[in-house]
């Protein structure tokens, strides 16, 4: 099956997390008394970290990933812990059900910000490089995102998929010989008569 994956994105009004906050959080996470209140302090975290805010917090940034990382490590240890109690045996099954539900809402939580926000921040690091600035972190986490629409799709979908990128405003010199010379061979391309590059 077939689909069209569209991100049309605009700027975030959302302040940019900074590492210690970030980190402070994780902490929190770790040192909760319960897990469902960790996963709690985790989910809140994934938010923060959602777009373009959360990739200027995260891309080309190693030693915060690290240090997430290694906390996020230790909430899986106590995840772990955690399972092993229902192994145990003796419980009724109504203290069953309740670790089950802190176990997935646990799970949930730290795969949404190891897998999903790390991984996010890793790919668009890989795309815009060394030192981008945020314009082209969010022009990349747009096509990051893209991307990752189009590998959710059947593989008669992902097969024939084509990526469509528009830009405006970006300041490129039209008058420049390099970029005339592409504009002009663009020109015989039917899908590019405006000009397009």
């Amino acid at each position: 099956m077939c689909g069209i994956v569209a991100i049309v994105s605009r700027p975030s009004r959302r302040p940019t997390p900074t590492a210690a906050e970030v980190v402070e959080q994780l902490d929190r996470a770790v040192a909760a008394p319960t897990l469902t209140e960790a996963a709690k302090i985790v989910s809140d975290l994934d938010v923060v970290l959602h777009g373009v805010p959360g990739m200027l917090t995260l891309v080309g940034r190693h030693e915060l990933v690290a240090g997430m990382v290694a906390r996020l490590d230790q909430l899986e240890g106590r995840i772990a812990d955690r399972e092993r109690e229902l192994e145990v045996g003796g419980l009724s099954p109504e203290e069953i059900e309740h670790i089950n539900a802190e176990l997935l809402t646990a799970r949930d939580a730290v795969w949404a910000v190891r897998k999903d926000r790390l991984n996010t921040a890793a790919a668009v690091g890989d795309f815009a490089g060394r030192d981008a600035g945020a314009a082209a972190i969010a022009g990349y986490l747009a096509i990051q995102q893209a991307l990752s629409g189009i590998d959710r799709m059947e593989v008669r979908g992902r097969d024939s998929a084509g990526l469509h990128v528009l830009v405006w405003d970006h300041g490129l010199d039209l008058a420049d010989p390099s970029l005339s010379a592409v504009i002009a061979h663009r020109s015989a391309d039917p899908l590019f008569q405006n000009g397009s590059v």
